[in-house]
């Protein structure tokens, strides 16, 4: 039944229409996943985004492909910053060593007749099947970590907290009729300093001055993805005679198409986003908005991200904008200032 299944899917995968919707589908996956990391609904995209995405995707796994392949040395900085995936790493690594071990002994002794009667038992082909499935399961946990990273913008904002000291500063800057933004960003800083994970990805206190935030980190977890994943199936390849292993080898298949353009949204996209300062009206009143993020331009909205008004996402009516103006562009994880949390956008604050 898998031989069928796989011409199958075979003669449908040599379609072009098959290859363009698969395309799609890999864009519309990176799309979503963006969106989901940020907290925010589903927003209308388009064909030519969609390709944009999928195609940034594939260039993203060549280039990783031959960046390992020319500096061997770049897996030193790619397994450091592999915490996320706790053990399952070191449960892959070993797993994916047993496997490699055990094929150089039946090579290396092909023609020991001790050799050949283990290679013949079925208790080795057992554990050989095994280490096959224990390596692809540790790909599948590896993959679906960065899943937990959501609403990373404001993930902390609903603690109680958070709550009472965000109230405690209105409270006061509405006796001294100003805004303390040191009082603000100290509160803010919080978002620099969690302990969990998946949102280090995101959020860490700089050692030095960074204005990329942690697209290294997000880099680097994607770089392992892909590491595994081909690693694996070039063991899946070589012991694709087992009708088990074509089972897993369609499994597998099938599950890269889903959890590699969808990590490619959470880690692989650029977070920078225009800084501007903008002017709306709300109940016949002229409000201002200094130094926030512009997410996205909805149909009928404007998505602004106010860091420093205690990490807010807004939705603004389109109807309502007066003017804009763009200040420059960055990201809301990076910090600008050396020895100190500062996020970027507060240097776009006029006195």
């Amino acid at each position: 039944m898998i031989d069928k299944l796989s011409n199958l899917t075979l003669t449908v995968i040599k379609s072009n229409v098959s290859i363009v919707l698969v395309f799609y589908v890999c864009g519309f996956l990176s799309f979503l996943a963006y969106y989901r990391v940020l907290g925010l609904p589903y927003i209308s995209g388009n064909a030519q985004l969609y390709a944009e995405l999928a195609g940034k995707n594939l260039i993203v796994i060549l280039q990783t492909i031959i960046l390992l392949i020319s500096e061997p040395k770049e897996l030193v900085n790619i397994f450091r910053d592999s915490a996320w995936t706790g053990s399952t790493i070191y449960i892959w690594s070993i797993s994916v060593l047993l496997l490699v071990s055990i094929s150089i002994v039946f090579k290396c002794f092909a023609q020991n007749n001790r050799i050949i009667a283990i290679q013949q038992t079925r208790y080795i082909t057992t554990i050989q099947l095994a280490l096959i499935a224990i390596v692809v399961m540790s790909v599948f946990h590896i993959e679906i970590q960065p899943f937990y990273a959501e609403n990373v913008l404001q993930q902390t904002s609903q603690s109680n907290k958070f709550y009472q000291q965000k109230q405690n500063i209105l409270n006061y800057e509405k006796q001294a009729n100003k805004i303390d933004y040191d009082k603000r960003l100290k509160l803010i800083s919080t978002l620099h300093n969690r302990e969990n994970n998946i949102t280090e990805f995101f959020f860490a206190t700089s050692e030095k001055y960074d204005v990329l935030g942690n697209d290294n980190k997000r880099i680097h977890a994607l770089m392992l993805i892909i590491f595994t994943t081909m690693i694996t199936a070039i063991i899946l390849g070589c012991y694709y005679q087992h009708t088990f292993v074509r089972w897993l080898i369609y499994i597998f298949t099938f599950a890269q198409v889903l959890f590699i353009p969808f990590n490619y949204g959470i880690l692989g996209a650029k977070y920078e986003y225009p800084v501007i300062t903008l002017n709306y009206s709300e109940k016949d009143k002229v409000l201002h908005k200094q130094a926030v993020f512009l997410l996205a331009k909805a149909q009928d909205s404007l998505i602004i991200y106010d860091r420093l008004n205690f990490s807010q996402i807004q939705y603004i009516p389109s109807s309502t904008v007066i003017n804009f103006e763009q200040q420059f562009t960055s990201s809301p994880f990076s910090n600008c200032s050396d020895g100190e949390f500062k996020p970027c956008e507060f240097f776009a604050i006029q006195p």
